[in-house]
């Protein structure tokens, strides 16, 4: 039995993403542009194309699952890269952060950010985040790289390894639980309500078309093939 998860936003996060400022929005454009300059040295000046992206799929085993999951990979060390390439250690993530000036805004770059960079990059197997300390204008002062090994220890204070691959196995092991009929057509629901803890599951049974998101080409060309 195969269960496909895919993460849609919340009503919530589809307001936020409405109420951007202008600021935000920018932000966010000049994470695209770094990593667009970092790979093929686009010009800073130019607009950006946020279309593009390159993506490799990968298939492991975490305890009794077998997952296959795809990510986006930004870039290459090209002193390493030597295709057909059978694991992902020439590759790295970039990213951009504040420049640090003090205690507080390290403290927020371990625990927040070294936490969604370690996720990232050792769920796919990339060694290596390089980060672009920028201004607040939005140019990139200082790089560094990162060894994504090592930032467990350097956030031993502030989160856990072990705690989040643990709670992937027990939410892994959950939904399994939760999906008692194997039907390409249903789908389930998981949602988090904002300040709880807790997954509630809901089979949305005839409603499930709606927010079906396996193309039905694949659907037809999978499941049909199997019958």
């Amino acid at each position: 039995r195969t269960i496909y998860l895919c993460a849609v936003d919340s009503v919530e996060k589809e307001l936020e993403k409405e109420k951007e400022t202008e600021d935000q929005k920018k932000m966010c454009s000049w994470g695209y542009k770094f990593e667009q300059f970092m790979t093929d040295g686009a010009d800073p000046t130019q607009g950006n194309d946020e279309n593009k992206e390159y993506c490799v799929v990968l298939r492991t085993r975490l305890s009794s699952h077998s997952l296959v999951y795809g990510a986006e990979v930004d870039g290459a060390d090209p002193s390493r890269y030597n295709p057909p390439h059978a694991h992902l250690t020439p590759f790295v993530e970039l990213k951009t952060a504040k420049e640090i000036h003090t205690d507080r805004e390290r403290h927020i770059l371990h625990k927040f950010k070294f936490q969604k960079w370690w996720c990232q990059s050792f769920l796919v197997g990339i060694p290596r985040v390089v980060c672009g300390f920028r201004d607040e204008a939005g140019v990139v002062q200082s790089l560094q790289t990162f060894a994504v090994s090592t930032m467990p220890n350097q956030c031993q204070d502030y989160w856990s390894t072990d705690v989040m691959i643990n709670f992937l196995d027990q939410f892994l092991s959950w939904v399994k639980a939760q999906v008692v009929e194997d039907d390409p057509n249903l789908v389930y629901q998981l949602t988090r309500p904002p300040g709880s803890p807790d997954v509630q599951c809901q089979c949305l049974g005839s409603n499930s078309s709606a927010v079906a998101f396996l193309p039905h080409w694949y659907v037809s060309e999978i499941f049909n093939s199997v019958e």
